[in-house]
């Protein structure tokens, strides 16, 4: 039996979507007997969606971040959080394969995330209307924040990014000098 580590992503996504969309139809028909189905099957497919698409994300970058020792993924978590070039150049080409790779999953959260949330705060502004429940504001406020967050966190990733290219750009074409020190 082969890890699931190293089945291909479409497996493991496929595997993971039937799982989820079948546990998750399951607990709402348990939940909600009174609701179709079709219903109850929708959104498990629709979980199972989300779910698929996390774990395929979550095992690619696993993946990513395979052939690197402890100490390198620490230099190079060290250089994204504070946009500054790793001390050790052998890394620098690690780096800006992960600036490639991060630039992609940033461009795609500032593009659909707020999207996304703005989708489960409408389903929950949808509840509290349906239900008559008086946690709306609360609601709406959590929604609110985390919109503005993913507006306001991805770009500012993109520049920290942006630094750390061109420290590492300069230092390329700039290299350290070695002092010559005769011998006597």
């Amino acid at each position: 039996m082969r890890s699931p580590a190293t089945l291909p992503l479409w497996a493991v996504a496929l595997c993971c979507l039937v799982i989820t969309t079948a546990g998750f139809g399951a607990l709402l028909r348990l939940a909600a007997p009174e609701v179709s189905t079709a219903a109850d099957l929708s959104g498990g497919l629709v979980v199972g969606l989300v779910a698929a698409a996390l774990v395929a994300a979550g095992l690619a970058d696993r993946r990513f971040r395979h052939g690197w020792s402890r100490t390198e993924r620490i230099a190079m978590a060290r250089a994204y959080r504070s946009g500054e070039a790793p001390a050790d150049p052998v890394l620098d080409q690690a780096v800006l394969a992960m600036i490639t790779r991060k630039r992609r999953v940033l461009r795609w959260q500032a593009r659909y995330g707020p999207w996304s949330i703005a989708l489960l705060g409408v389903a929950d502004l949808t509840s509290v209307i349906s239900d008559r429940v008086g946690t709306g504001l609360p609601g709406f406020v959590f929604f609110a924040a985390a919109i503005a967050h993913t507006r306001i966190a991805p770009p500012r990733s993109l520049r920290r990014l942006d630094r750390l290219e061109i420290a590492i750009g300069e230092r390329r074409s700039h290299p350290a000098v070695v002092p010559f020190v005769s011998g006597g």
